[in-house]
Formats: structure tokens, sequence, C-alpha cells
């Protein structure tokens, strides 16, 4: 069935921080990577939309830790589309441990621009070789919020370059990155992590642009912006655990 698409990986070394936390990058990695070959899958992958000057750009990411993880444990990375509306296109995602047990769950919404113009084109079909209904499993049935674009007090501040290694094949930085922008400068304690975090990617960074990064940390939350003196380009929120 080609509208659940699911994918074994083991997991790492590096998708671990020093208290055995599985990092916001792996997480956000391991859906990008499945998203990915299931849209190959689907006929409208990276290079399909290429070919009629169309790319995939992300709206917003979420997702929420329910239970830890093991370094080398294998898992199963569960994905599937919702059905596109107006300009967007959901996606629901989920990691399963080897008994079975769904240990993270994710939701990202996307568009599709014109590379040419670079407006957002209105949802299509492109989702052709999709056999049957599309599935309507949600994983957060709320609406996520709207991030802040400025935050309410500013507790720790960084200007951050984009640098050749940030950037993806599209020549501007992974929807991955800003996730590691964040917590690089969240000062977290020994044993905290991020529960669940959003994003929301307002506009793209390319190479050798600086952002002033600006967070504001409370007991139990995270809110940051990353912003230039053109644009708001991100919006993060975070809940933080401890162990």
């Amino acid at each position: 069935m080609k509208n659940v698409y699911e994918r074994e990986y083991y997991l790492r070394t590096a998708d671990f921080d020093p208290s055995m936390n599985l990092l916001p990058t792996a997480i956000l990695d391991l859906f990008q990577d499945v998203a990915g070959c299931h849209s190959m899958v689907l006929g409208c992958g990276l290079y399909d939309l290429l070919k009629i000057d169309r790319a995939w750009v992300l709206v917003n990411t979420k997702y929420t830790v329910l239970k830890s993880v093991k370094m080398f444990e294998k898992v199963v990375v569960k994905t599937w589309p919702l059905a596109p509306r107006g300009v967007r296109y959901q996606r629901e995602y989920q990691i399963i441990n080897a008994q079975g047990e769904v240990v993270v769950i994710g939701s990202q919404t996307w568009t599709i621009i014109d590379l040419k113009n670079r407006k957002i084109l209105p949802a299509g079909d492109v989702y052709t070789s999709l056999i049957g209904e599309f599935l309507q499993d949600k994983n957060y049935q709320e609406k996520l919020m709207r991030i802040p674009q400025a935050v309410e007090s500013v507790t720790a501040k960084a200007d951050i370059k984009m640098l050749p290694s940030d950037l993806d094949v599209n020549g501007h930085v992974n929807n991955v990155r800003y996730a590691k922008f964040v917590y690089d400068n969240a000062n977290l304690q020994k044993g905290e992590y991020f529960k669940e975090l959003q994003i929301d990617y307002h506009k793209e960074l390319k190479s050798d642009q600086v952002i002033s990064l600006k967070l504001d940390k409370k007991d139990d939350t995270l809110h940051a912006v990353g912003l230039s003196d053109k644009a708001v380009h991100f919006g993060f929120f975070a809940k933080i655990e401890r162990q």
C-alpha cells in the first residue's frame, strides 16, 4: 500500500546527547529522510519536481518524544501524507522501537513553489501514483500554534553565520539545521532535553547570511526566533523535560 511508507534505521552514536537523549537533529533528520524516500516512491520526489521547476518547501514541523530509545537500537520510521488542502500538504510521522511501541510522533506541513518566480503553488494532485484514499490519522488533533515572531524577554542571544555545511541540495540552509542553531545556544543542563518542539519556517537562509538568534528560556519552555535586518527567518518553541 503506497499511502503508508516504512523504513528501518539503526540509531547511531552521533544521534545522542551526553545524557543519552535522542538529539532534535537526529529526529528531524529521520523525518526528512523517510519523507524524501516516500516522495520518490510516489513520483513527486526532489528530482521529479526539479524537472518541472518546482520544489518542496517546509512550512512547519512538530514532534513529541513519548519514550526514550537506546543507542544502536533498530527503529522503524513510518510516514503517510494527508489529503492536500489549499496550498498545503501535511505529512505525519511515527518512530517505532523494536517492541512495536511508538516512541516519537511528528507532523510537518509542506508547500510546493515554482522555482522560476519563487511563488507558492495551489495544492495540486502530485500524488498521482497514490492508490486508495488518503489516511485521515493525525498525530495531533489540535491545529499547530503560531509561534510569536518576537520573544517576551531575551535570556540568551547569538549571532550565527550560515556555513556551506549547513546547505542542502537546493542551495539553502537545511531545515534540520535550525534545530541545531537553537539547541547549541539553549544552555540545557545535564539530563534536560526537548520533549516537544515546533519550528515555523518563514524565510529561507543561504550561505554566508548572518542571523541574530534570540532565546527566552523559562523553567520548562524555550521560545526562540532567528532574524536578520530584513526578516524573521524562523520561530522555535520547545517544552523541556528533565530526566
